[in-house]
């Protein structure tokens, strides 16, 4: 019965005091297609080991322990065709912090990686290319001690807080979890799309900052509300009206708005500015129960008022 298999627990190797200690361990830090980072522990030519964290000291001791112990936790899960020895940094963010302080980290290539000092901030640096912009992401000092490293170039992230760029390990502003969708906003996108563009990257990440060629940006606390929106879908066959109540933003569609749930919106001003403003939803509830109590009380008598159809916000009127 083969499909039992499939079902059945990995059984992992068990390291051991008896095996021997590991000479020239490294922590490996590598990507997988999809763009998540995670660490192998292998030896010095870089083949993959299994490291017991008592022959350690240390902060070495204390990054094989929790290895050791997500791999223990790991154990007892079915896997299905995952490289389940992978311990991703996304699922242990709390990894780099220790890894930080390894003086054995490598790169793919078993290049060495250090820590550099501070803190950065992730910018959006876009070129302008006629009715067009070119962008990319970049890495900016956020304090006094990162400003003194010098750090240029392109860079990958580890987890919504550390990224890595060339050889250096580097903290940055937490960016949110959604940092992996990061890379996807690199594609070029013109003036027409700019506010769309913009909307997604303010509301789908944190403390990033926006640099386009001679736009200033304004960071406002003032709320953007969206107006209740009623859409007539159709009339079917047998002539009963469709309708749905959402919600709309000034300078943004209503799909947008229903497909995308802004956060936050980034619109240019008349002045040429670019204002970001966060979005509240609050004063949006309650108009579902507006638009039912209306629909009711226009309605030529009882039956037909209740023969209308509702779910969620959507209505068909016979």
């Amino acid at each position: 019965m083969d499909f039992l298999e499939r079902f059945k627990l990995r059984k992992d190797v068990q390291p051991s005091v008896a095996a021997g200690k590991v000479q020239d361990i490294r922590f490996l830090v590598d990507f997988d297609p999809d763009g998540r980072a995670f660490l192998r522990v292998t030896d010095a030519a870089g083949n993959e080991v299994h490291a017991d964290y008592r022959l350690y000291q240390g902060d070495t001791f204390l990054l094989l322990r929790s290895l050791g112990s997500i791999e223990e936790k790991n154990r007892g899960r079915i896997s299905w065709g995952a490289p389940g020895e992978r311990v991703y940094f996304d699922e242990n963010p709390h990894l780099v912090y220790q890894l930080v302080r390894c003086a054995q980290v490598v790169d793919h290539d078993l290049h060495p990686l250090e820590s550099a000092p501070g803190r950065f901030g992730v910018v959006l640096k876009a070129q302008k290319n006629g009715k067009s912009f070119l962008p990319s992401f970049v890495l900016v000092p956020a304090d006094r001690d990162a400003e003194e490293t010098g750090i240029s170039g392109p860079f990958r992230m580890l987890t919504d807080s550390f990224a890595l760029c060339g050889n250096k390990l580097v903290e940055t502003l937490p960016v949110g979890g959604e940092y992996l969708l990061l890379p996807t906003l690199s594609q070029p996108f013109d003036e027409k799309t700019a506010d769309i563009y913009l909307t997604i990257l303010v509301s789908h990440f944190d403390n990033v900052g926006i640099d386009l060629p001679g736009v200033e940006t304004v960071l406002s606390e003032r709320p953007v509300y969206p107006e209740p929106t009623l859409v007539f879908e159709k009339v079917d066959e047998e002539k009963a009206l469709h309708i749905r109540l959402t919600s709309s933003i000034s300078g943004f569609s209503p799909s947008f708005v229903e497909d995308f749930s802004p956060t936050r919106v980034a619109l240019f001003t008349p002045e040429g500015k670019l204002r970001i403003q966060p979005v509240s939803y609050d004063q949006t509830g309650g108009k579902v129960d507006e638009l039912r109590k209306m629909l009711r009380a226009s309605a030529p008598d009882r039956q037909a008022a209740k023969a209308v159809y509702e779910e969620d916000g959507f209505f068909i009127i016979p």
